[in-house]
C-alpha cells in the first residue's frame, strides 16, 4: 500500500516537474529573445550616439542617465530571479535522481523489513521534498503571474505602433494606446520590436533635421557675410554720393563763377560796344562835316575854274588825298574794333564751349552714380536676409540719391538756363556787331566790305520589458525635439518669405526711381 502512494506520488510529482520543465524552457527561451532584442536596441542605441553630433549625444545621455540606472536595476533583479530559478531547476533534478533510485530500489522486491522502512523513510523525505518543490513551484508561479501582472501593465500602457510603412512618401503612423489587442508574450515582444523600429525612425528624423539645422546655419553665415560685403559696398556708394555731390557743388560753383564772370564781360563788352558805337556815330558825323566841307571845296573849286587849272587841280589833288586819307583811317580804325570784336566774341563762344564741356561731365558723372546705384541696387537684390535697421539704411540711401540726383537735375537745368542766357546775349553781341559794321559800312560809302559776321553754331549737350521606461522616455524627448525643430523650420521659413517680399518690393522702389531719374 505504500509502495503503491509513493508510486502514484512520484508520478504526480514527475507530471508536475515536467510541466514546470516545459513553462520554464518556454520562459528561458522568451527571456532569452527579449535580452537578444535589447542588446540589439542597446547596440543601435550606442551607435547613433556615437555617430551623432557631440551636443546631441551629450544632452541624450544627460536625460537618459536616470532611465539608465533603472534599467540596470531592474537587470539586476532579473538576474537574482534567474538564479533562482536555476536552483529550482537543480533541486527538481535532484528529487528526479531519487524518484529513479526509488524506482530502481522498488523493481528489486526486496522484502525485508529494513528495507522497506528505508524506502518508507525515503518516500517521506521524498513527499517532503516535493511538498517543498511545489512550494516553491507555487512561490515561482506567484512571481512569475505578478510578472505577468507587471508585463501586461506595461503591454497596456505601451503605445501600439505599426511595421514602417512600405511606401517612401507616406508619413510613419502615430503612436497610440491600444486596449483592443490580447496580452501576450508574443504581443509584448512585437510591441517591444515596434518601438525599437520607431526609435530607430525617429533617430534618423532627428539626425536629418540636425543636418537640415546645420545646413541653414551654414547658410545663415553665408547670408550674414553677404550682408556684411552690401553694407560695406552701401558705405562704399554713400562715400561715392558725398563726393559726387561735392563735384558737383563745386562744378556748380565754377559754372555759377564762369556765368556772373560772362555776365560781367558781356556787360562790360556792350558798354565799350556802345562807347564804340558812339565813338563812330562821332565819327560819321566828322565824316559828314569832312564830306560837306569836300563838297564845298568842289564847289568851290568848280566856282574858280576860271581863276586857275593848276590851283584847282591841286586843291582837288589835297582835298581828295584828305577825304582819301580820312576814309582810310575810318576803314583801318572799324577794321580794328571788328576783329576786337570778333577776338572778344571767339573767347566768349571758347568759354561757352568750356562751360558746356563741365556741363557734360557733371551729366557723365550722373551717369556714373546711377550706374554705382545700379550696382547698389543689384546687391541688395542679392540679399536673402536682412534687418530692419538694414532696410532702413537701404530706403534712406534711395531717398538720398532721389534727392541728389533731384538736385543734380535742377542743377544741370539752372545751368542749361544760365548756357541759353549766354546764348542769347552773345546772338544780341553778334546781331549788335553786324548792325554796327552795316552803320560803318554805310556811313564810309565803301563799296567793298569791311569784314564777314561769323555765325556761331550753338552747342547742344545730352536680393526590452526592462528598458521600456527608458525608450518611452527617449520617444517622448524625441517627440518633443522634433516639434520643436520643425517649429523652428515653419518659423525660419516664413521669416525667409517675409524677407523675400521686402527684396521684391525695394526692387520695385528702385525701378521706380530709375525711370523717374
Amino acid at each position: 500500500m505504500v509502495g503503491h502512494a509513493g508510486e502514484e506520488a512520484a508520478r504526480h510529482a514527475e507530471g508536475r516537474l515536467t510541466t514546470i520543465e516545459a513553462e520554464l524552457e518556454a520562459t528561458r527561451k522568451r527571456l532569452y529573445v527579449m535580452e537578444s532584442e535589447l542588446k540589439e536596441a542597446r547596440d543601435e542605441l550606442a551607435r547613433h550616439q556615437t555617430e551623432s553630433p557631440g551636443d546631441l549625444r551629450a544632452a541624450v545621455q544627460a536625460t537618459l542617465r536616470e532611465a539608465m540606472l533603472s534599467k540596470e536595476k531592474s537587470r539586476t533583479e532579473a538576474e537574482a530571479e534567474k538564479r533562482r530559478r536555476e536552483e529550482a531547476e537543480r533541486r527538481i533534478e535532484g528529487l528526479n535522481r531519487e524518484l529513479e533510485e526509488l524506482r530502481a530500489s522498488a523493481a528489486t522486491g526486496k522484502g525485508d523489513a529494513d528495507a522497506l522502512q528505508e524506502r518508507d523513510r525515503r518516500i517521506a523525505a521524498l513527499q517532503r521534498q516535493v511538498k517543498e518543490a511545489a512550494e516553491d513551484i507555487d512561490t515561482l508561479r506567484a512571481e512569475s503571474q505578478e510578472t505577468n501582472e507587471i508585463l501586461r501593465d506595461l503591454f497596456s500602457g505601451m503605445p501600439e505602433l505599426t511595421p514602417i510603412a512600405s511606401e517612401p512618401d507616406k508619413p510613419p503612423p502615430s503612436p497610440r494606446l491600444s486596449a483592443q489587442t490580447r496580452y501576450s508574450l508574443d504581443a509584448f515582444a512585437l510591441r517591444i520590436q515596434n518601438l525599437i523600429a520607431h526609435y530607430r525612425r525617429l533617430t534618423d528624423k532627428v539626425l536629418t533635421l540636425q543636418a537640415h539645422i546645420e545646413e541653414q546655419t551654414a547658410r545663415m553665415a553665408q547670408d550674414r557675410a553677404a550682408s556684411v560685403e552690401t553694407e560695406q559696398r552701401v558705405e562704399e556708394l554713400q562715400r561715392l554720393l558725398d563726393e559726387a555731390q561735392k563735384q558737383a557743388e563745386q562744378e556748380k560753383r565754377r559754372a555759377d563763377s564762369a556765368l556772373s564772370q560772362g555776365d560781367g564781360q558781356a556787360d562790360e563788352r556792350i558798354r565799350v560796344l556802345e562807347t564804340e558805337l558812339a565813338l563812330l556815330r562821332e565819327r560819321e558825323v566828322d565824316v559828314q562835316t569832312a564830306v560837306t566841307r569836300l563838297t564845298k571845296d568842289l564847289e568851290a573849286a568848280e566856282e574858280a575854274t576860271s581863276l586857275s587849272g593848276d590851283i584847282i587841280d591841286r586843291q582837288a589833288a589835297q582835298a581828295e588825298a584828305r577825304a582819301e586819307e580820312r576814309i582810310i583811317q575810318a576803314r583801318h580804325e572799324a577794321r580794328e574794333q571788328m576783329e576786337t570784336a570778333n577776338a572778344r566774341v571767339a573767347e566768349m563762344t571758347k568759354r561757352l564751349e568750356q562751360a558746356e564741356l563741365r556741363a557734360k561731365d557733371a551729366l557723365l558723372k550722373l551717369d556714373e552714380e546711377q550706374a554705382r546705384a545700379n550696382q547698389a541696387e543689384a546687391a541688395l537684390k542679392a540679399r536673402n536676409d536682412a534687418a530692419t535697421e538694414r532696410e532702413e539704411l537701404y530706403r534712406q540711401c534711395c531717398i538720398k540719391l532721389q534727392e541728389r540726383l533731384a538736385a543734380i537735375a535742377f542743377k544741370e537745368m539752372d545751368l542749361d538756363a544760365n548756357v541759353n542766357t549766354l546764348r542769347a546775349q552773345l546772338r544780341q553781341m553778334q546781331h549788335a556787331a553786324i548792325d554796327l559794321h552795316h552803320v560803318a559800312t554805310a556811313t564810309l560809302g565803301n563799296k567793298d566790305e569791311l569784314a564777314k559776321s561769323a555765325a556761331l553754331s550753338p552747342m547742344h549737350g545730352r536680393l526590452d520589458s526592462v528598458g521600456i521606461l527608458e525608450y518611452r522616455s527617449e520617444l517622448e524627448m524625441a517627440n518633443r525635439e522634433i516639434e520643436r525643430l520643425q517649429r523652428m523650420a515653419a518659423e525660419w521659413q516664413d521669416e525667409r518669405l517675409m524677407l523675400e517680399m521686402n527684396v521684391e518690393a525695394y526692387r520695385a522702389r528702385v525701378v521706380d526711381l530709375e525711370k523717374k531719374v
